[in-house]
């Protein structure tokens, strides 16, 4: 989906796309989320935790 949206195949070019969906997944509830990179995205989701208070 994100190679797609992207127009691109490049694995790199997921990484921050990925941490902007998993923030958003966060923010409408998600507790788990499937990702390769994990300490960006665990970040996104405290940060998203944070903000949301």
């Amino acid at each position: 989906m994100i190679a797609r949206l992207l127009e691109s195949d490049e694995i790199e070019d997921r990484d921050w796309p990925t941490v902007a969906l998993t923030a958003h997944a966060r923010e409408l509830g998600a507790r788990l989320v499937r990702v390769h990179d994990v300490k960006p995205n665990v970040q996104a989701m405290r940060m998203t935790e944070a903000i949301l208070g």
